[in-house]
């Protein structure tokens, strides 16, 4: 019977837990003292990326939504003001034309999220084909050192039975000549 963690605090479907002893199946990177795979770290991107996507078109859609609703009850008050007197309000008029050109500044910045968005989005993908790099050049590595130490011993058992065969030649037995 396995045990089951108190809870996750990130929301996500609890594991068994493991024995210490046994080996780990997948690499994992540890983010706010939380061991994650590559691919919950990857998902986990992909979600704030998606949220603050979504954040910035929402408040772009609200900005919109806000100078129409503006706009038509400025309308209705223009209409209302010329049945009753004929004149309109030019200082609303010009209040409207602000909050277009405002909606026009955050549209810039919802444009401006988007490329910051995207420019986290590259600098990930960058880091991550660095990391891949870098495990591929670390195997590489030790392939290398593991055949320099190959040849090192075969060079080391070249060298004994030389040695061997010079002592057995010049009448084995160890005395040297002088």
């Amino acid at each position: 019977m396995t045990e089951q963690p108190p809870g996750d605090p990130y929301g996500r479907p609890t594991e068994p837990l493991r024995p210490q002893d046994a080996p780990v199946a997948r690499e994992e990177v540890i983010v706010d003292d939380y061991p994650m795979t590559k691919a919950e770290l990857a998902d986990r991107i992909d979600r704030t990326r998606f949220w603050s996507q979504f954040g910035a078109a929402a408040g772009t859609l609200a900005a919109i939504l806000a100078v129409i609703g503006i706009v038509l009850a400025l309308q209705a008050k223009d209409d209302a003001d010329k049945a009753n007197s004929g004149t309109s309000n030019a200082g609303l008029r010009s209040e409207v034309n602000g909050l277009q050109s405002d909606v026009n500044s955050l549209q810039k910045q919802q444009q401006d999220t988007q490329q910051q968005v995207d420019d986290l989005d590259s600098s990930v993908t960058s880091l991550e084909k660095k990391v891949g790099s870098q495990s591929n050049q670390d195997f590489a590595t030790t392939q290398q050192f593991d055949q320099l130490q190959q040849q090192v011993k075969d060079l080391s058992d070249t060298v004994d039975q030389l040695q061997k065969d010079l002592e057995s030649a010049s009448g084995g037995g160890g005395g040297g000549t002088p």
